[in-house]
């Protein structure tokens, strides 16, 4: 029988201890989401970082129709009182994508947090550079971002 106090006990825990911890750098890796566009995933990956929504919101409007528009603030201020009601932000999930035309698609997600989820709405749009986004949209309510559960909703009141 082993010593809890012996050396051999000590060193097989600190050997093990490395792969019951994960860094978070490597958690903030696993939330990753390669089906999203690049500059959608730089702001969740922001976002994650500890940057908060205001880090997310500076990354997506970049280059974009919302760069420098003042409704970002109102957005900014909307999802930051719902997300402190909600917990911490920890990871996104790609509920559909929709084509408009050759340069711009719809991208909805569903945002998970500790206490519930936000669901977001991106409108990107490709230039010569790449994709940006054009317009965003985030709610508490998934009827007010995700049109099908609007249509399904009024089609089950009647």
């Amino acid at each position: 029988m082993t010593n809890a106090r012996s050396p051999l006990w000590f060193l097989m825990l600190a050997g093990l201890l490395p792969f019951c911890i994960q860094p978070p750098e490597r958690a903030a890796a696993a939330e990753s989401n390669p089906s999203l566009p690049e500059i959608i995933q730089a702001g969740f990956d922001s976002w994650s970082r500890g940057a908060g929504f205001d880090g997310a919101l500076y990354i997506w409007q970049k280059g974009g129709l919302m760069e420098g528009d003042r409704r970002t603030a109102e957005l900014s201020n909307r999802v930051r009182r719902v997300s402190q009601a909600l917990g911490n932000y920890s990871g996104c999930e790609l509920l559909k994508t929709e084509p408009i035309g050759k340069s711009s698609e719809v991208f909805y997600l569903a945002l998970s947090f500790q206490r519930g989820a936000i669901f977001a709405r991106f409108v990107l749009y490709r230039t010569e550079k790449g994709r940006v986004v054009q317009d965003m949209d985030f709610s508490p309510r998934p009827e007010a971002i995700l049109p099908w559960i609007t249509f399904a909703a009024d089609r089950n009141a009647d």
